[in-house]
């Protein structure tokens, strides 16, 4: 009987939940955040390269071997010198960025070897850091970074292909590589965009 009673009262509570639910499985997924409002009244894009990943252990890092200036933001590394946009690409990009979204909520942790990222793509208004994204084309996915936090995100098939047909032409200092498959997210991952704290 107490069986029987617990699982009336368990389903009775998933009932509840998936009613009260405001998000509408059926529906189009909805993009998380809005990047054209977001970017509203910025004036100037910049683009930056990640450090390549280094793999070995007890041998020099990347970093140790270059002698270039470096930045870290969300614990990812970067060349200081900003990379030269052509005006085309600098437009394509705001372009990209603006007008839809290349990005999906996050599906939760890759087995690609984490999170790396290739470029760091950062927008200014009047000098000021407005939003940095941090695209690492490994794993597909793209971290927002402004002033309040950190909004993790995966790519969509679209955004993917049209970031690396601009990106991919100014890799300096990495090693070049062919365009990957989309990498899975692992099983049972948690689901989440919501803003997470600098640590």
């Amino acid at each position: 009987m107490k069986r029987f009673i617990l699982l009336t009262t368990f389903l009775s509570l998933a009932i509840f939940l998936r009613a009260t639910s405001p998000s509408d499985p059926t529906g189009p997924e909805q993009p998380p955040l809005d990047l054209a409002k977001i970017l509203t009244g910025t004036d100037s894009i910049a683009l930056f390269e990640g450090l390549p990943r280094s793999y070995a252990k007890g041998k020099d890092t990347e970093q140790e071997k270059r002698p270039e200036p470096t930045f870290t933001v969300d614990q990812q590394t970067f060349y200081v010198k900003p990379i030269t946009l052509t005006d085309e690409d600098r437009a394509t990009l705001e372009t990209i960025f603006r007008s839809g979204t290349p990005v999906k909520a996050f599906g939760g942790v890759k087995f690609c070897g984490g999170f790396h990222a290739d470029y760091l793509i950062e927008w200014r208004r009047k000098k000021e850091t407005v939003l940095r994204a941090l695209v690492c084309f490994g794993c597909h996915e793209i971290r927002f970074v402004d002033s309040t936090g950190i909004i993790e995100t995966d790519m969509t098939e679209s955004g993917v292909q049209r970031l690396e047909n601009v990106l991919r032409k100014y890799r300096q200092e990495r090693p070049a590589r062919a365009s990957s498959a989309p990498a899975k997210p692992a099983a049972n991952a948690a689901q989440s965009s919501v803003p997470q704290k600098r640590e």
